[in-house]
């Protein structure tokens, strides 16, 4: 792992706890690491990935907790987990739970083509989404000024270029003065202002990494070259922000096997 910070050390105990017939071994960076003699290395963060990858040899490497793959190099003998549900189960929960045909999704496109690329192929074909062009902070601050997509929802991504205290504070502003809520990736975006959050549990994460693996043929992902996004994941419903925006989750409609559904007041 990068380093030794909770998110981080849960999801090293529950890759353990998954993999219990296994023997695994544990280190951070604050211990250099020469070389590795495993079948299997699985990183957790950004720096760890950079610091296994030229060591690896011959062993199989799957990467964690990596925000943008395709920024950073990814290797095509590496495959990685993904931080974010499968495009095609967020906008199933969306559309069947929340009744929400259309979203609007702020990204950097040069900096997220992959994660970009992704959701092309894996989104349902009935669903409208909008992908907004952002080059940086300030032109998100400026076209956040100057107009606000039509859409249902606007859908966080996992993009640097948008996620940003500056950004985020202004596209709550402009969520509730329009009227359009915002569902994040991440139950933190709940308390900055989303009603919704859709997101990947470090168990979750574990239970995808623990399946490859195996090599397990399963139903826990979608995936694309060099990426698993996990189909298992937890929807965090703020009451409050719901009652705000005038919209209910329809828990039976979800048809959504895996999912945890968590209501916060």
């Amino acid at each position: 792992m990068s380093k030794r910070i909770p998110p981080y050390e849960n999801l090293a105990s529950e890759i353990k706890n998954e993999l219990k017939s296994y023997n695994i071994s544990v280190f951070d960076l604050s211990k250099p690491i020469s070389s590795l003699n495993s079948e299997t290395i699985v990183t957790i963060g950004l720096d760890a990935y950079k610091s296994v990858l030229p060591i690896k040899g011959n062993s199989k490497l799957i990467y964690t907790m990596v925000l943008s793959p395709a920024e950073n190099g990814n290797e095509s003998e590496s495959l990685g987990v993904a931080m974010i549900p499968s495009p095609r189960q967020q906008l199933n929960i969306l559309r069947d739970g929340l009744g929400i045909k259309s979203v609007s999704i702020f990204c950097n496109h040069l900096r997220s083509k992959k994660l970009i690329d992704d959701f092309e192929k894996l989104a349902p074909s009935d669903f409208h989404y909008n992908f907004v062009d952002v080059a940086s902070e300030k032109d998100f601050l400026d076209i956040l000024e100057t107009s606000f997509p039509k859409s249902d929802a606007i859908l966080l991504f996992p993009d640097p270029t948008i996620l940003t205290e500056q950004g985020i504070k202004k596209l709550v502003l402009k969520s509730y003065a329009n009227k359009v809520p915002i569902v994040g990736f991440s139950p933190m975006y709940i308390d900055l202002g989303a009603a919704i959050s859709i997101s990947v549990s470090e168990k979750f994460t574990a239970k995808v990494v623990a399946n490859l693996i195996k090599e397990n043929s399963t139903q826990f992902w979608d995936r694309t070259d060099g990426l698993c996004y996990p189909r298992l994941c937890e929807i965090r419903f703020s009451k409050n922000a719901a009652e705000k925006f005038s919209i209910t989750l329809n828990k039976d409609a979800l048809n959504c096997e895996g999912c945890e559904i968590k209501g916060i007041d």
